[in-house]
């Protein structure tokens, strides 16, 4: 769940609507809109408390331009920010801290690259802040670990995380995650070779990027 906020206030995917209302109050925010990356329940939790209390599900942002990112699910939306030579991308289920969304809740794996090459195509190159729908840092770092052994910045992040806390961390930059998410190191030889050794039918084939990214998905909902 994230506020965005000028001087009207939007909340994407709610999951306690009864805490986005009473911190609204508090602050004094004028809560305008609920925007929902994707329907699946977690996202939209909160969704019923506060349109009772007159606040609309909207599909857009006035101030945030929306972007299709189908995968998770093939309607899965997310919303871009600039902000003082900074964009934030809200991404909710596309893509987590050394991680990607699964695809078994109504997605498509194929679709699901497309989109990440895309964001890394448009965002890659800038100062790009990601905002996640989850934090599942401990478990994605330690299956980027497994698929990746040599990649010592992810030893180095395994070192310091505290699981506890991780939620409280600053949210990611898209140009650090491109040292620690296995989704975007298709390239990386360590990778292929240690997917050939775990999967080995994979000798058959040409390691297409796209082939890679739906191996290292599929390892990663068995892991």
């Amino acid at each position: 769940m994230s506020l965005v906020a000028n001087s009207d206030t939007f909340v994407i995917d709610p999951w306690d609507g009864e805490v986005v209302w009473d911190f609204s109050r508090a602050q004094n925010l004028n809560l305008k809109g609920v925007i929902n990356t994707h329907s699946h329940h977690d996202h939209i939790r909160g969704n019923d408390f506060l349109k009772d209390r007159g606040v609309p599900i909207v599909k857009s942002c006035p101030f945030m331009t929306t972007l299709q990112l189908p995968g998770h699910t093939m309607d899965h939306v997310g919303f871009e920010l600039k902000d003082d030579n900074k964009t934030h991308l809200f991404v909710g289920d596309t893509l987590f801290q050394a991680g990607v969304g699964n695809c078994k809740g109504g997605g498509e794996p194929a679709e699901l690259f497309q989109t990440v090459q895309t964001l890394l195509k448009n965002y890659a190159h800038q100062e790009t802040i990601l905002y996640p729908g989850h934090d599942y840092l401990k478990k994605n770092l330690e299956f980027s670990q497994y698929v990746e052994p040599s990649n010592q910045e992810v030893r180095e992040a395994l070192k310091g995380l505290d699981p506890h806390k991780s939620f409280e961390a600053s949210p990611p930059l898209l140009s650090e995650e491109l040292k620690l998410n296995p989704f975007l190191r298709l390239h990386s030889t360590d990778l292929r070779q240690r997917l050939l050794s775990i999967r080995s039918e994979l000798a058959k084939l040409t390691l297409s990027d796209e082939i890679v990214f739906k191996t290292l998905r599929l390892i990663r909902d068995e892991f």
